[in-house]
Parts: C-alpha cells; sequence; structure tokens
C-alpha cells in the first residue's frame, strides 16, 4: 500500500490493522506498557529503505550517526496507516479520543560491539519523563513511543530492547527482582510501540552490523501546554506541502505555519 503523500521513501505501508488485531495491542500496550505493531511495512521495502537513508547519516562525533531532521527518511516511518492508526488510542483515555501530535524524535545508528560484556542485570535501566511525579497510578499518559529497529530481532545479542512488564502502573522494577524482564525482539518491518514510564533499556548489538534505533515521540495536543512555533526539516516541508487538516495535526499540533 502506498499513500498519496508528498514525500519520497522507499518503504511500502500496508494497510490499517484489522480490529481484533487492532484492539489486541491497544489492550496489550495498556496492560504491559508496550506493544509489537506488526507488519507496518512491507519487509523488503525496509531493506530498500535503509540503503537510501544511510546515505544521508551524520557523524553525531560520539561515536555514533544521526539522521538529520531535514532527511526526507527521518520522518517517513511514521507516515506508516498502521502507525497512525495506533497513536490515536495511545495517548487517550476512552470514551475521549484524540488526535496525537508528533513531539521529537531521536535518530540513532550505533555501530556493533561485537566485544561488549553481557550486561549486568542492574545496569542501563531507566524511565523517560516525569516518572518520579506522576507515580505508577493513571495507565494513560501523555507520551507514547514508537521505535523502528529496521532489523530482525531473534535474540538479545541482535540488539533487543528489554522492558519490565506493566512497570507503568505498578511498582515493579529490574532492581529487587519482583519485575518480569522480557526482551522484545520485534522484526524488521514491524514497530515497537510503548509507553515512557515503563521500566527499559536497550542492549548492545553483539553482531555484525549496524543497530538502527528510531525513536518518535507522540502526545495528546497541547499536554505541555504549548503550541509549536516551528517544524524542523522534512516535517515542516511536509506539513506545508499536504492539504490534509488530519494529516497537518498529526505532524504539528495547532501549528498554523509561518506567517
Amino acid at each position: 500500500m502506498n499513500t498519496d503523500i508528498p514525500l519520497k521513501t522507499a518503504l511500502k505501508f500496508t494497510e490499517p490493522i484489522d480490529n481484533v488485531n487492532f484492539g489486541n495491542n491497544i489492550l496489550e500496550l495498556r496492560t504491559k506498557g508496550f506493544t509489537t505493531v506488526k507488519d507496518v511495512f512491507e519487509p523488503d521495502s525496509v531493506d530498500a529503505y535503509v540503503q537510501e537513508m544511510e546515505k544521508d547519516l551524520v557523524d553525531d562525533g560520539h561515536g555514533s550517526l544521526q539522521l538529520p531532521v531535514d532527511s526526507d527518511h527521518a520522518i517517513a516511518p511514521i507516515l506508516a496507516p498502521r502507525i497512525r492508526q495506533v497513536m490515536a488510542l495511545a495517548v487517550s483515555k476512552p470514551p475521549y479520543i484524540c488526535h496525537p501530535t508528533y513531539l521529537n524524535e531521536y535518530l540513532s545508528v550505533f555501530k556493533e560491539t561485537p566485544d561488549a560484556a553481557e550486561l549486568d542485570p542492574h545496569d542501563g535501566w531507566h524511565k523517560d519523563g516525569r516518572h518520579y511525579i506522576e507515580g505508577p497510578v493513571e495507565p494513560y499518559f501523555e507520551l507514547a513511543t514508537i521505535t523502528f529497529f529496521f532489523r530482525d530481532m531473534k535474540e538479545e545479542a541482535d540488539g533487543a530492547t528489554q522492558v519490565v512488564v506493566g512497570s507503568h502502573v505498578t511498582n515493579a522494577n529490574p532492581y529487587h527482582g519482583d519485575g518480569r524482564v522480557v526482551s522484545v525482539k520485534p522484526r524488521k518491518q514491524d514497530a515497537l510501540l510503548w509507553f515512557s514510564k515503563v521500566w527499559h533499556r536497550w542492549m548492545p548489538r553483539r553482531k555484525e552490523g549496524k543497530r538502527y534505533f528510531f525513536l518518535y515521540r507522540f502526545a495528546p495536543p497541547l499536554i505541555e501546554n504549548e503550541i509549536p512555533t516551528e517544524l524542523p526539516g522534512a516535517r515542516g516541508r511536509l506539513w506545508e506541502a499536504t492539504d490534509d487538516p488530519a494529516l497537518k495535526f498529526y505532524l504539528g499540533g495547532l501549528y498554523h505555519g509561518p506567517k
């Protein structure tokens, strides 16, 4: 499936999720704190996308690579119909459904570290955002994160992400042995959707090849009590190019463009 979005990308999108699997994704997200959105892209198109995307990578000066937000490749993954479909309920509290707004991104490519030691069970764990203020009370949060790896994650050595199941709504944690730790292993055509308040950590890639880590955060409009004053790079160009009001809102909340 392709759309009429005015953006050049090798990614080929699939049809929206059927109602049963869509409901399962949302239920799993709310109860576990994460879910794998399957078959977001056609598998062969992911390889073509990575090949083109790598031409735009730049050295970040800290030993890894970054994809500039000015690149069309930076915005392409979140335009998939399945991503747009799940994000609305990911940042909403039923029965009210709000349109999600693309907040920010972290687009990094890490070099493989075949000699990396096995991680200590207690190292690297963290939560994002203001979890220390909000506490594990409300299962619907202002931030939902979608992550793409563009590789088949078959084992931890591939650079999988670990999470503590349900730690967004309970006091379960990775430090006292009371949290169930799982390694999430999506395929290259899948995406990992998760709440920033779940305990998580990323694993180094101990195999040949780079570790792709493209992370995008979404929020309900005005959750930060402000209206965007600019939309950087490809995001801003697409906002200006499209006549679709829903896509404009998805990209920039209540942003009205330059005057």
